[in-house]
């Protein structure tokens, strides 16, 4: 739903299964906006990659969205930005999940909206005992919202 994205969304795709758990992606957007798309939508999650505050997430999650929160890190510094959230996620109102978009040198493996797949040699270097799984951008898409499966496989094999 962040209307510079070529998979941006205002009205439902006939695609779309409807047993689907649904994620909806908002760059800075307002809260309004957000609770709109959400029930249109019937999003199951609000993903959140721009600089919304601890505070404005904990208003979204009072309205009984469920979010997850992408924050970008080039360097340990970076970390103060997640670390500012820490209180907010220890008064029990944490994320449902959070992204940390890692990058290392100049180049970012994790980008906004996904891993690089160029990439996965350096992932296998990032080791988290929380870590559930990846989030793969738009570089392993045929064309927006359609991913290249055959692209997948091999960066899976990669990884492994």
């Amino acid at each position: 739903f962040y209307p510079k994205s070529p998979r941006y969304l205002c009205e439902m795709p006939d695609y779309m299964p409807a047993n689907a758990r649904r994620v909806g992606v908002f760059v800075n957007e307002d809260k309004q906006t957000i609770e709109m798309f959400a029930d249109r939508f019937s999003l199951d999650f609000i993903q959140l990659h721009g600089n919304e505050s601890p505070e404005y997430c904990r208003s979204l999650q009072l309205s009984g969205l469920k979010l997850i929160k992408a924050f970008p890190i080039a360097s340990r510094k970076d970390l103060q930005n997640v670390h500012n959230y820490s209180n907010f996620c220890k008064s029990g109102n944490q994320f449902d999940w959070s992204i940390l978009h890692i990058y290392k040198g100049r180049t970012p493996f994790i980008l906004s909206g996904g891993i690089n797949p160029y990439s996965a040699k350096a992932l296998k270097e990032f080791q988290h005992p929380l870590l559930v799984g990846y989030d793969l951008n738009s570089r392993f898409e045929v064309k927006p919202g359609k991913k290249d499966a055959q692209r997948i496989h091999l960066f899976l094999n990669e990884l492994r």
